[in-house]
């Protein structure tokens, strides 16, 4: 199973660095994109040309914890 969140992670990270305005914003500037088969999800924002990643987390954890990061 750990491989298969390992894979789905990296297209996952394919998926925002080659269209990062792909997936949609959620809080401020901040975009969440879903991992297939998982319940987490990457949540990052563009700064230029740059994709910062705040955080991976589970959907069902308080989004406090990643807002905190920012």
């Amino acid at each position: 199973m750990g491989d298969q969140f390992k894979n789905r992670m990296e297209e996952t990270k394919r998926l925002i660095v080659t269209n990062p305005l792909m997936f949609a914003v959620s809080c401020d500037d901040i975009r969440i994109a879903p991992l297939a088969q998982f319940p987490y999800a990457v949540y990052y924002r563009l700064i230029g040309k740059v994709v910062v990643v705040a955080a991976v987390l589970h959907l069902a954890r308080d989004p406090a914890i990643w807002q905190s990061r920012l």
